[in-house]
């Protein structure tokens, strides 16, 4: 299969152009596989991430064609055109290449208050309420959904819809003890309040971790 990947470099979001490349490879190479193959056998100057090559680790998130995607999980014959456009993913900052710096996502989780906060006593959960909790939980940090939140670029204080899900996800845990404060983040400007309704974040997610859902449900 004759492939023509068109990547968009630069450097701290500076553009620097377009590198072309064209080679031979098997059908069923992911994007993952290919930006190896240009790495390892033409410009070993080309800055990517990649760690897991399964979908897990969230690391290779970018853009194809105008599509926020997995590199490790979109293979070549997904592709309607024969020459794929790589960029990096929008709404985070660049670092270089198709390298996003992702401190001000993690920064937006905290700010969203992501994590479990017991109290004393644990009461039991359903099965229902833990089924519910564990969607949220497949959550791999990918940056997807910001990518392609519509919401994100425009109102500066959005948390975003991954960290709209997590607070969701622990507001509906019995268990977790910090509800109050989550109910009020979910109602205030960073909340659910800024999304615009477009839904791409429940589209992009390879999860399916449904973050506008959570949205309306916290509506």
């Amino acid at each position: 299969m004759k492939v023509s990947l068109c990547i968009k470099r630069q450097s701290r979001g500076l553009t620097s152009g377009i590198s072309d490349y064209h080679f031979d490879c098997p059908p069923q190479f992911t994007l993952i596989d290919c930006l190896d193959l240009i790495s390892r056998e033409f410009d070993p100057t080309l800055a990517f991430r990649e760690n897991c090559f399964s979908g897990v680790c969230g690391e290779c998130g970018m853009r194809a064609n105008g599509k926020d995607v997995l590199a490790c999980k979109v293979r070549l014959d997904s592709f309607d055109a024969a020459e794929i456009v790589v960029e990096p993913l929008k709404n985070h900052p660049v670092i270089r290449d198709l390298v996003i710096d992702r401190k001000a996502y993690f920064s937006r989780l905290l700010a969203a208050g992501a994590t479990f906060y017991s109290d004393d006593e644990i009461p039991q959960t359903s099965a229902e309420e833990m089924k519910r909790a564990q969607q949220t939980t497949r959550c791999i940090h990918c940056g997807l959904c910001i990518s392609a939140c519509e919401a994100y670029p425009a109102h500066a204080e959005f948390v975003g819809p991954a960290a709209m899900a997590w607070t969701a996800r622990f507001i509906e845990d019995p268990r977790d003890g910090a509800n109050d404060r989550r109910r009020q983040l979910a109602a205030s400007p960073q909340g659910t309040s800024a999304c615009v309704d477009c839904g791409l974040c429940d589209s992009v997610c390879p999860e399916h971790v449904a973050p506008f859902a959570a949205i309306l449900r916290l509506r």
